[in-house]
């Protein structure tokens, strides 16, 4: 049974998702604050987060603070679910790795939906191969890891998906708009090419690519990943 971690701090909204999971067949736990969730989050086991980005406490300790947090341990799926409907929330935490973004009011079928197809997702990236390896790159798709030249490279969600979608297919050059469809649910395909850009450059920076030896820039083009896929 899978489980959900819900962090909301308006116990109606809480409830009414938590019903709605339950109703679907999901393990379910609430949390109203960033300490407790964080608590809950280290402590238990989950495999999906429902997020709020307006929780109680100060300017630190919202859910783009959580957000933050988790990622620099995690890539656990998050939808986040929250009453700021403008542009640049939205963007700024799908590029914080958010896999979701619904506006409030929502639709409790609608949000049970996207909790699946986010699941699919994230199961499909993992089933086919648990280990890609292209020259000193290494992908872990069973742990979520990334290493490079030894060394382990913490990466986004969104930078996870990326790195693999090349490493699957090294020496064939991506468009952007095929890395978006790679990276990206449906429902975020307003996503702007530049988008894949800055993924590349922070990932170029993570890995110590400033040669660009690793992922080259075809011009005009799009992206492609230097090196032969060891299939041994």
């Amino acid at each position: 049974m899978k489980k959900i971690l819900i962090v909301e701090d308006d116990v109606k909204i809480a409830n009414l998702i938590k019903l709605y999971c339950v109703q679907a067949g999901f393990k379910t736990s609430i949390a109203k604050d960033v300490p407790s969730a964080l608590k809950k989050f280290k402590q238990q086991s989950a495999d999906l987060i429902i997020l709020d980005l307006m929780l109680p406490g100060s300017d630190e300790e919202d859910g783009i603070s959580f957000l933050k947090e988790i990622r620099k341990e995690s890539l656990i799926p998050v939808i986040i679910v929250s009453s700021r409907d403008e542009e640049v929330d939205r963007v700024v935490c799908l590029e914080l790795g958010a896999d979701d973004y619904m506006t409030k009011p929502f639709s409790p079928k609608e949000l049970i939906a996207r909790i699946k197809a986010v699941l699919r997702r994230s199961s499909s990236a993992n089933s086919s191969e648990k280990l890609i390896k292209v020259g000193k790159l290494k992908i872990d798709l069973e742990k979520v890891e990334v290493t490079f030249r030894e060394e382990k490279i913490v990466l986004t969600k969104k930078e996870f998906f990326l790195i693999t979608a090349l490493a699957k297919h090294p020496g064939k050059v991506f468009s952007r708009s095929q890395l978006i469809e790679a990276i990206y649910d449906y429902d975020e395909m307003n996503i702007y090419d530049r988008t894949i850009d800055v993924h590349i450059a922070n990932l170029r920076k993570k890995l110590g690519d400033d040669d660009q030896s690793l992922i080259k820039t075809a011009k005009g083009l799009g992206y492609k990943l230097v090196g032969e896929l060891d299939e041994s």
